[in-house]
């Protein structure tokens, strides 16, 4: 069984209808979520540069974060709303297990209700005055687990008390995840019926305003880009496209290359810090720009660690699982663990090359040629991990040309990343799956 969020959107200071949800990489995604860009006109605000923030100076530290509280904050726009998957993919064994393999499913999907809401907000009064950031209201019991978990994972991967008591250090800021500035809860200015009719008017679909004691993280302004919305991305033309037929292909082939790196450097991040992040898909992505002419301002984060675990805070189960496969001591336990991350990334890398570059992906008004549920059924199910013949398969379909001719360059070396990597969930193999920095340094990248 495997979560991972799921995201709508929102713009302007309502949300708005959004299109039946897609499954990508295990989110459901709006159309604003997709593209996480905004629009002036007929032309795309230029990609989020990303800034190195100004000393972060704590008054009064809260568990080692930045303490804020309800009224440092002006809300400029609802963003979006987040909800979960949850993939339960089905064995049958014992007597009769053939015959519901034919007439039960082989996987099922279950989607939560929103218990996250995401607002862009402007800092009011503070050191950080005037910043831009990105807050994140967890709503009920079940976003209480997930405020707490992100809360949690945060403070392992950013230092929390060696470097986070008292000043801003830089190697956070330049870290490969969402940037982490601090936590409040909501405080009885929310219980105001002044504050309720200014929440009503400015944001009238946004739901009820918030309630004394919701969790809420703090985090900077990094926009909303993420890999989902590449798959939706028209990409601009150049000048030159038409006297170099392959010239769009190869800057975009530049910058999948790129991003692919970037990710694994992201997760092997996480992993060092001794954090598993349990729900990578394309919404865990965040992208400062998905404009594959700007390939060299590229920077890649991840985020969303709401289901995330400490390597040192493992369950029952897991330990259990890892221990049924002979891992035994904590180097190998930290292998198998990490092999579920690698594998999703790996299954999400895939989703993205056979979307972007496919024919029909060039038409960004139609739905993803191809969703992570479809990849899962083609490699695990149809052609049971063998990539040469899901190769073949692709090839009787044109469509599928430039996907596989991208994986088909440096001699086939993408076939065998992917390979490598969805490969990891292979239980059998857990121990002696590539770490995510050593797929970093592979041929193809």
């Amino acid at each position: 069984m495997r979560r991972s969020f799921t995201m709508s959107g929102a713009e302007a200071m309502a949300w708005v209808p959004l299109p039946a949800p897609l499954p990508v990489g295990g989110w459901w995604v709006g159309s604003v979520a997709e593209a996480g860009l905004r629009r002036r006109g007929a032309s795309y605000v230029r990609p989020n540069r990303h800034r190195r923030p100004r000393s972060l100076v704590c008054l009064e530290p809260a568990d080692g974060f930045l303490a804020f509280s309800s009224v440092d904050f002006e809300i400029l726009r609802a963003v979006g709303a987040q909800g979960w998957l949850e993939v339960t993919e089905w064995e049958y064994r014992g007597e009769g297990a053939q015959l519901a393999r034919l007439t039960q499913p082989g996987t099922t999907v279950e989607r939560s209700n929103s218990v996250v809401r995401l607002y862009e907000a402007r800092v009011v009064r503070g050191p950080l005055r005037n910043s831009r950031v990105l807050l994140k209201e967890f709503l009920e019991e079940a976003g209480r687990q997930l405020w707490q978990k992100e809360a949690d994972a945060y403070a392992l991967l950013c230092g929390v008390g060696a470097q986070f008591r008292g000043e801003y250090v830089a190697s956070i800021g330049d870290a490969p995840i969402a940037t982490f500035l601090g936590t409040f809860v909501g405080d009885t200015s929310f219980q105001s019926s002044s504050f309720g009719e200014r929440w009503s008017r400015a944001l009238p679909n946004a739901g009820a305003p918030p309630v004394v004691g919701s969790p809420w993280l703090v985090f900077r302004w990094e926009g909303t880009a993420t890999a989902a919305g590449l798959l939706r991305y028209r990409q601009p033309s150049q000048f030159g496209d038409r006297l170099f037929p392959d010239a769009a292909f190869n800057r975009l082939a530049r910058y999948l290359r790129v991003l692919m790196r970037k990710s694994l450097a992201a997760l092997d991040f996480v992993h060092t810090r001794g954090v598993v992040h349990k729900s990578i898909g394309l919404e865990s992505i965040l992208l400062n720009t998905v404009d594959a002419t700007l390939v060299n301002d590229l920077d890649v984060r991840l985020k969303d660690f709401g289901f995330a675990m400490s390597m040192s805070d493992l369950s029952e189960q897991d330990l259990r699982s890892a221990r049924s496969i002979g891992a035994l001591d904590p180097s190998q336990i930290s292998k198998f663990m990490h092999a579920e991350d690698v594998c999703c990334l790996g299954y999400a890398f895939l989703e993205i090359v056979f979307n972007t570059l496919s024919d029909s992906g060039q038409n960004r008004d139609s739905e993803p040629a191809s969703d992570l549920l479809q990849l899962k059924r083609l490699v695990e199910d149809v052609f049971d991990w063998d990539l040469a013949r899901l190769r073949a398969y692709f090839l009787e379909d044109p469509q599928w040309r430039r996907p596989v001719a991208f994986l088909d360059e440096r001699d086939g070396s993408g076939w065998d990343l992917i390979e490598m990597m969805l490969r990891s969930r292979d239980v059998s193999r857990r121990l002696d799956s590539p770490s995510s920095a050593t797929l970093e340094r592979h041929p193809f990248l």
